[in-house]
């Protein structure tokens, strides 16, 4: 019994390491790629990782990222230099995700 649960722990380990690396090696290769692409390639990663954890909000992941990154800061800029000091007091009573 013992010696079947060391087989399966090493298959595990082996697993994992040979996800990371293709993670790697596939994130790479669309380095230099644009954006929409990295997202895309990015998100389908996540969504087969999560898919295969069991896990339905790690796809969400990239779109939570990127949606912060490019929607939600750059309408904060916009609405600062609109509102100046009104929407920054009220920036700080309202969380970011409601």
């Amino acid at each position: 019994m013992a010696a079947e649960k060391s087989k399966v722990k090493g298959a595990i380990r082996t697993d994992f390491i040979l996800s990371a690396e293709i993670i790697v090696i596939t994130l790479g290769t669309v380095a230099t790629s644009d954006f929409a692409t990295q997202l895309g390639v990015l998100a389908a990663i996540t969504g087969g990782v999560g898919l295969l954890a069991g896990d339905f909000w790690l796809p969400l992941l990239p779109v939570l990222c990127a949606l912060t990154q490019f929607v939600i800061r750059r309408e904060e800029n916009l609405l600062a230099n609109a509102s100046g000091k009104s929407y920054l007091a009220h920036k700080t009573r309202v969380r970011r995700w409601l």
